[in-house]
């Protein structure tokens, strides 16, 4: 009864011991305190993740969360712009294109970028004329306006746009013009190629001559979308469907291929204006081509001194191995007239010319003089002989 009475007492007391052991801390230690609590926490807020999830809980794989490609140096000693054409429809191009329609927690390019755009994480720029990217303000252009110029169907809720994904023209985006730039790092000593902007095309409509109807809907700075592309999984391979490769790293890596359709020049004129026929514009498309690739070649000049004196080296050269040569034959004739004089009438095989009647040599069957290619017919077995 005592106990039961006194433990209200006791309680108190506990609990005013533990206040009082709370503020006897000092400041600097409680200050200790929150920031290890807080740096704790940033560090399970910011730790990487090993794999990329989707909707449904499946893992796609693994896929970093951020690009590491550097980018190229504002300073560039050499840079070359071209702008390319991907088709789809080849199999380099298809990774960007499946899956067709989106479903168990993938997507494609199109669809990826688009919903970017209508989340307002990266910026759309409107394709003008000229088909040359403009990255400013006034060239912006929003998602709504997207939808209603190509007429794609979407549904208005309390001000909050819905599309539904089956009714984005994913289907038919089956190009796309990519802008790149191949440029020599001084700092580094190396050639890269960077992906500057992407536009998708909309292909529609059959003539029945197998032409069609292309539309550019919009221009994105591929530097923009680059952080969340590294996280959009594709499929990288017809022969192993679990082959997977982020869109980051495709274009890093510069798995894609097509033609070049303009490139950036003093005058300002397309690749239809320099070169009218289509033969013309492939022999002018391989003209650029070749130029990158021989500058690449040539970037580091070979030794002048070597270059300047070549021929007189290759003439000391081909000297040399001549000397050489008869050297050697000279040797192997003097150790043939010493073995001829230590066995008489005895000739090595395939060695001496002509072969005479009397003179006879142990030569295997069916073989023929190396010198004169005479037949050697046999005495006895084992022994041959060559007419004169």
């Amino acid at each position: 009864m005592q106990l039961k009475a006194h433990l209200p007492r006791l309680l108190l007391l506990f609990g005013l011991a533990v206040a009082l052991h709370s503020a006897a801390q000092p400041p600097a230690r409680l200050r200790e305190s929150g920031n290890t609590e807080s740096r704790n926490a940033a560090s399970a807020g910011n730790a990487p993740r090993s794999a990329a999830t989707a909707g449904n809980g499946k893992v796609l794989g693994s896929i970093r969360e951020f690009p590491t490609a550097s980018s190229m140096p504002q300073d560039a000693a050499w840079r070359r712009d071209i702008y390319r054409e991907i088709d789809l429809t080849r199999d380099a191009n298809a990774p960007l294109y499946y899956p067709v329609t989106p479903g168990a927690g993938r997507e494609n390019l199109f669809v990826h970028l688009f919903h970017l755009i209508l989340r307002g994480k990266i910026k759309a720029y409107e394709y003008t004329p000229d088909a040359i990217e403009h990255f400013d303000e006034k060239h912006v252009v929003k998602g709504k306006k997207i939808l209603d110029d190509n007429h794609i169907f979407y549904e208005t809720n309390d001000g909050k746009m819905r599309v539904n994904d089956a009714d984005l023209p994913s289907e038919d985006v089956k190009r796309y013009y990519l802008k790149e730039s191949v440029y020599f790092n001084q700092h580094t000593g190396t050639f890269s190629t960077q992906v500057e902007a992407l536009c998708p095309l909309m292909v529609s409509g059959d003539f029945g001559d197998g032409s069609s109807q292309t539309t550019p809907l919009f221009w994105v700075k591929y530097e923009e979308a680059a952080p969340y592309l590294a996280k959009l999984s594709l499929m990288s391979s017809n022969l192993n469907n679990a082959a997977e490769i982020s869109a980051d790293d495709f274009f890093n890596t510069n798995r894609y291929e097509g033609p070049i359709y303009q490139t950036k020049n003093l005058q300002d004129r397309t690749l239809a204006q320099i070169a009218p026929s289509d033969s013309a514009r492939t022999k002018v498309r391989e003209q650029i081509e070749a130029e990158i690739r021989t500058f690449q070649r040539n970037v580091w000049m070979g030794d002048s001194v070597r270059s300047k004196h070549s021929g007189h080296f290759e003439g000391r050269k081909h000297r040399r191995r001549a000397a050489q040569g008869r050297f050697a034959q000279g040797s192997a004739r003097k150790a043939q007239e010493a073995e001829n004089s230590q066995t008489p009438n005895v000739i090595t095989p395939f060695v001496g010319h002509v072969f005479r009647a009397s003179t006879a040599s142990l030569i295997p069957k069916n073989h023929y003089c190396r010198s004169c290619s005479r037949p050697l017919f046999p005495e006895h077995d084992g022994i041959f002989f060559a007419p004169s």
